[in-house]
Formats: C-alpha cells, structure tokens, sequence
C-alpha cells in the first residue's frame, strides 16, 4: 500500500488531477512530483497476532520459495495516515520523545562513490556511525546492511 502515495502522485500528475487535495509541484527536469502540504494515504502495518508470540511464530518472510515452508507467515492491515514534510521542524523533534530525530549531515562522499559497495563500507559506514554515537550517546553502533535506491539520476542521493 505504501506504493500508493507516490504511484497516485505520478498518476494525478499525468492526469494532471490531485486526488490527495494538495498541491503538486513539478520539477523541469524531472516528471516526478514532488508534495507540498499534507497527504492523506494508506501505510500497511504488521497485522498483531497471538501466534507471533509463541515459540517459533515470529513474523517472518522468506526471500525464494522453499518447498513445504510458506513464503511468509505476514499480515498486512492499512491504516489511513497523514504525511507531513517535518524538515522544518529539525530543532523540535526528538529521538526520546518522538520515537525519531531528524539530521541534517554532510557526507565526504561524491554521489558517484554511491555505486560502490567497498567505498560505502569503508567510507560512509564510519560516517554514519560517528553521526549516531553523537546524536544518540551511544557506545557502538553497528550497520547490518544497506540498500542504495537511486531512481533519480538527476537528484541527490
């Protein structure tokens, strides 16, 4: 479902309609819109279940097919949510009362440097670890993985 904030976006741009009610702003170089105000959309939550609390029934997906096991024991229920641009709001959100803290950082990485996974390793990994140690008070931060999704070679990563 979360699909559907940006897919609705790009569908009332084409159309040139606004089914969330708020303005759309469009970048020359760039067919995507971007929002301005609030949207009203749907975001899938984990459905709570008993059973994810009993031994071996935690929620759980698995990437490929097994045979004899299912795919995912995962259920999804939407819930209506309102998205807001929060960047104005840096100074008053925080990480103790919020459950977030919003940042503003400078990487010492160009956005080429983004298509390599050695250089994010050993470059950005230590960045973003020195900038959570401060920002949270923490001992050791450790980075599982990442993911680097740039359908928009003309914007910033």
């Amino acid at each position: 479902m979360t699909r559907h904030l940006t897919q609705t976006r790009i569908d009332d741009a084409k159309r040139g309609t606004n089914s969330e009610a708020t303005p759309l702003l469009m970048e020359p170089s760039n067919p995507v819109p971007l929002m301005s105000g609030p949207v009203h959309t749907c975001l899938d939550y984990l459905e709570r279940k008993d059973a994810y609390f009993e031994p071996g029934g935690a929620p759980y997906y698995v990437n490929y097919p097994v045979q004899g096991i299912p795919q995912t024991n995962v259920v999804h229920q939407p819930h209506p949510v309102l998205i807001r641009d929060l960047r104005h709001a840096l100074d008053r959100l925080d990480i103790d009362t919020h459950g977030f803290k919003l940042m503003k950082s400078q990487t010492s990485l160009a956005k080429a440097d983004f298509e390599d996974d050695d250089v994010i390793r050993n470059k950005y990994y230590p960045e973003v670890k020195a900038l959570l140690k401060e920002a949270l008070g923490a001992r050791e931060v450790y980075i599982w993985e990442h993911t680097v999704r740039n359908c928009f070679p003309t914007r910033p990563v």
